[in-house]
């Protein structure tokens, strides 16, 4: 089949349609009739152009088509889902069409899984996607599983720790099964846990010595400055969701100072357990995060229109300019294949909605950060056999997990001290974090409230968006849908600054 295959769309019909809830492809190249909607994931790109003049184009290169499209004329408009769902870890599901979404909203992905023939003109092209299993077919006791899963995430553990390492213990379950991997295979890690004297709400002191009285380990607390918030966020070479990068330069100083060699955490715990319900699976159905967002997304979104919604919205615009496809390809497929990720394990990885900002910053930690001080960061839950051996348990552990991760507490029970496989609920993070340093630094809320937000951002009331801070954090009864996370306005955040430190035009 060539390349590339341009013509007059006459009709498209489908061999096979394996999905449940069908497949919808209207041939009828109108805006309001034209859709192609499957849950089945995107595993042999092969992109299409979505308009009505001039002709479709079918192509398997994006970038071919993007510079198709502007030597034809086709505006590249931003497709806003993408950019939500990129840079903001909302769960893909929330939007629809998922698999085949691009940055563009012209530019489409054919399914995979379903053979698609093409009438162009007189020519019929058969495009074949063949059908291959989306679950794991192996039958396997969730017991199984669960030990499956201790032994390769211990595995995944000693093979990080052959040399002096630390551990981030944040007192939460993921950290604190590495730190309990750790001395099970042999090893003494010490513990680096970070505490934020301005947000006294995120001290997890008790977790921690939790830790500390049951391996009996060194414990180096790591005090956060309020300067953390912004220090290096215009400094980076690509848009990145953390802030917290003054905290890293803290951790590495530490390091050496101990004469250690690598850094773990656990990272890729929540986004491999808790599946959908990760980060605001409860969050994206409440009020103050419907506020975020004006009420034509939420439409878009959903399907049906959301009422009492506020015409402005705290959340501010995405800015044009990045490859949001770069950044997908980069932080979610790229790690999987360095891995020599087996297919079905990528497929059914996607299926289950990693976040971005997981692969992001498991990435950009190990490569921009720690390597070039002469130091290590390593993630075990990022790891091949834990992967596979996860994704093989019973596909009904996958069908609506729960925040509280079942599985993960049951596989790896024993690497836990009592007080945290018990804990239910944590310390208010990135979002208490950032509200607190910006009130304890004058220069930081000068920051926020005016040139990182309002030389862009003239819509945005500073003392409504410090309103809605305040009452969003309040506690998860005092307010139906639970205590507001705003992770994904600190990502717009972010970006922003970044796209204004690169001179990317807003």
């Amino acid at each position: 089949m060539p390349k590339i295959v341009s013509g007059t769309l006459r009709s498209v019909s489908f061999d096979v349609d394996p999905y449940s809830t069908g497949t919808v492809f209207s041939g009828i190249p109108t805006d309001s009739t034209t859709q192609l909607q499957s849950a089945w994931s995107p595993t042999e790109p092969l992109y299409y152009l979505d308009v009505a003049s001039p002709p479709w184009i079918f192509c398997h290169d994006l970038s071919i088509l993007q510079e198709l499209s502007d030597a034809l004329a086709v505006p590249q408009e931003l497709d806003e889902r993408f950019a939500l769902w990129t840079l903001t870890g909302l769960p893909a599901g929330q939007f629809g069409l998922s698999p085949m979404r691009t940055p563009w909203l012209h530019i489409k992905q054919v399914p995979a899984g379903i053979v698609v023939t093409i009438d162009i003109e007189a020519e019929r092209l058969r495009f074949d996607r063949a059908p291959q299993p989306f679950w794991n077919t192996e039958q396997v006791s969730t017991r199984y599983a669960c030990d499956r899963i201790a032994e390769a995430f211990a595995d995944s553990v000693s093979r990080c720790t052959s040399t002096p390492a630390a551990v981030l213990a944040s007192g939460g379950i993921d950290s604190s099964a590495v730190v309990g991997a750790s001395c099970a295979v042999g090893r003494r890690p010490h513990l680096f846990t970070n505490i934020y004297p301005a947000a006294p709400e995120t001290n997890e002191e008790t977790y921690v010595n939790a830790l500390h009285e049951t391996y009996r380990l060194p414990v180096m607390p790591i005090t956060s400055q309020p300067a953390s918030l912004f220090a290096y966020a215009q400094r980076q070479s690509r848009p990145f969701r953390g802030l917290f990068r003054a905290d890293d330069q803290l951790v590495i100083e530490q390091a050496h100072a101990l004469g250690l060699e690598v850094i773990l955490d656990g990272l890729g715990g929540d986004e491999l357990f808790a599946v959908r319900d990760y980060p605001i699976g409860r969050l994206s159905h409440s009020a103050n995060a419907r506020a975020l967002l004006p009420a034509h997304t939420w439409s878009q979104i959903y399907g049906k229109h959301r009422p009492n919604i506020p015409d402005d919205p705290l959340l501010p615009p995405f800015v044009t300019g990045i490859d949001e496809q770069e950044l997908l390809w980069e932080f979610k497929f790229r790690p999987l294949l360095e891995m020599d990720c087996p297919d079905r394990v990528m497929r059914r990885a996607y299926s289950l909605m990693f976040e971005s900002n997981f692969w992001e910053e498991s990435q950009w930690l190990s490569r921009e950060v720690f390597e070039p001080q002469g130091l290590k960061r390593r993630h075990p839950f990022i790891s091949i056999d834990v992967l596979s051996a996860t994704l093989s348990a019973p596909q009904r552990t996958f069908r609506r997990t729960p925040v509280t991760k079942p599985l993960q507490r049951r596989a790896l029970r024993k690497y836990l001290p009592t007080p945290i496989a018990t804990r239910y609920g944590g310390a208010e993070q990135t979002a208490n974090v950032m509200l607190n340093l910006q009130h304890s630094h004058e220069d930081i809320i000068d920051t926020l409230t005016t040139s990182a937000l309002r030389s862009s951002n003239a819509h945005i009331d500073g003392d409504q968006l410090d309103h809605y801070y305040q009452t969003g954090l309040a506690p998860a009864s005092s307010y139906e849908g639970g205590p507001t996370n705003f992770d994904h306005f600190w990502s717009a955040l972010c970006y922003d600054r970044w796209a204004a430190q690169w001179g990317i035009p807003a």
